[in-house]
């Protein structure tokens, strides 16, 4: 099962090729209307938050 991210900022180039390389990542903030895709999609079954330094809850590493 492949795992799935949503993107919702710009990242380092470095950050955004190693995510690429290990899932399928959805750019949510280069979509014409990121409104509107969220809306329509289903693609994002699961959401979860990362915060400061990848930790899901937002405390440093």
């Amino acid at each position: 099962m492949t795992v799935e991210i949503l993107q919702t900022g710009k990242l380092l180039a470095s950050c955004e090729a190693a995510l690429g390389t290990r899932y399928t990542v959805h750019k949510l903030h280069e979509q014409a209307d990121p409104k509107a895709r969220l809306a329509e999609s289903s693609a994002y079954p699961r959401p979860c938050r990362l915060g400061r330094a990848g930790r899901s809850d937002g405390r440093a590493a």
